[in-house]
């Protein structure tokens, strides 16, 4: 969220991994164009779901003052944990 608030979305997609990086690139020539987001708030991330290398995290979050939630899927790749898919569940 960091990278979006600073309008480095190129840096962002470091994070990324399979349909979610590829989503990124696919964006980029529309979205990177300005911040994504002005400012974020509080994160939270609760496991949800682990086996071997992948995790699911009920993640919360604030952005430009909305209260969101998402699951989020991770796999550990050589270099950490990267976002596989995020699925927006909406606002709290």
């Amino acid at each position: 969220m960091e990278s979006l608030i600073q309008n480095r979305y190129q840096e962002a997609g470091r994070y990324l991994c399979g349909p979610a990086r590829r989503a990124h690139e696919r964006s980029a020539p529309v979205l990177a164009v300005s911040p994504l987001l002005e400012r974020a708030g509080e994160v939270s991330l609760a496991p949800v779901w682990r086996k071997g290398g992948q995790m699911i995290c009920r993640v919360c979050y604030e952005a430009d003052g909305q209260k969101m939630s998402a699951l989020v899927r991770f796999v550990r790749l050589g270099d950490g944990w990267h976002i596989l898919s995020i699925t927006q569940l909406g606002s709290y």
